[in-house]
């Protein structure tokens, strides 16, 4: 086998490293970024520093997430408990499920009823690559899921999915992201949120909740902690807020 050596990395991260296996296409700046780190490390370890070191990272400018504030989340939740009705209970529930467990929205719309395990306190979810991944159900989501599986039951459908449209037929990502912003509006929101804004705000609360980064990734299924990193400046607004009290 050929040795590793600084021009063998250049050319590797000039021709096949930035293609994705799987359909050819070219990768994008954080996807080369994360295989980089990957393999800084690995280097680093076998005692390869120089090699290592020669690896650079391309700077990427990524947008900060959009999330909801504390306020903004009590206002919308509020607004939604405040409404009777099986639609407004349907609409509870699936925002709630994203607010609280910090799933995407397709693989929202992509679950089952069977996938809902209260008395296990889990979700079964896919997730990107077709893979499964069990998420907590906190005390507050399965009492709010309790309440609508037991409306859920008494539906007159076959179909399997947990959350379904007027039509009985399971709900589309479209219609989830249409009903949020009507929620958004009837609370006076203003804001522009889309539901994955909702898994930016589960993630935002977690580390305020936490400070621990880590716990962080694992709840929302990222497999590179590079990629939980966009919400660091969260815990850096803090620290300048604990700085000034000093």
């Amino acid at each position: 086998n050929e040795p590793i050596t600084e021009n063998l990395l250049d050319e590797y991260f000039s021709t096949v490293g930035l293609l994705n296996e799987k359909n050819g296409k070219k990768r994008d700046t954080a996807s080369v970024n994360k295989i980089k780190s990957s393999l800084k490390a690995y280097l680093k370890y076998f005692g390869k520093p120089d090699l290592s070191e020669a690896i650079k990272l391309k700077s990427t400018q990524r947008k900060e997430p959009t999330f909801l504030t504390n306020t903004e989340r009590f206002k919308l939740l509020k607004t939604l408990r405040a409404t009777k009705g099986n639609l407004a209970l349907r609409d509870k529930t699936l925002i709630s499920t994203m607010l609280l467990a910090g799933i995407r929205v397709d693989a929202l719309v992509n679950l089952n009823l069977e996938n809902v395990n209260l008395d296990d306190k889990k979700l079964t979810i896919r997730t990107k690559g077709d893979k499964t991944f069990k998420v907590f159900i906190n005390s507050k989501l399965r009492s709010i899921l309790k309440r609508y599986l037991k409306f859920r039951s008494k539906q007159p459908t076959d179909c399997e999915a947990l959350f379904i449209s007027n039509r009985l037929t399971r709900i589309t990502s479209r219609q989830v992201a249409f009903r949020l912003k009507y929620w958004l509006d009837k609370a006076g929101i203003e804001k522009i949120i889309s539901p994955h804004s909702l898994r930016h705000t589960f993630a935002t609360q977690l580390l305020q909740k936490t400070q621990n980064l880590r716990i962080v990734q694992k709840a929302l299924g990222h497999e590179y902690l590079e990629t939980t990193r966009i919400y660091t400046h969260i815990l850096d607004d803090e620290m300048e807020d604990a700085l000034e009290l000093l």
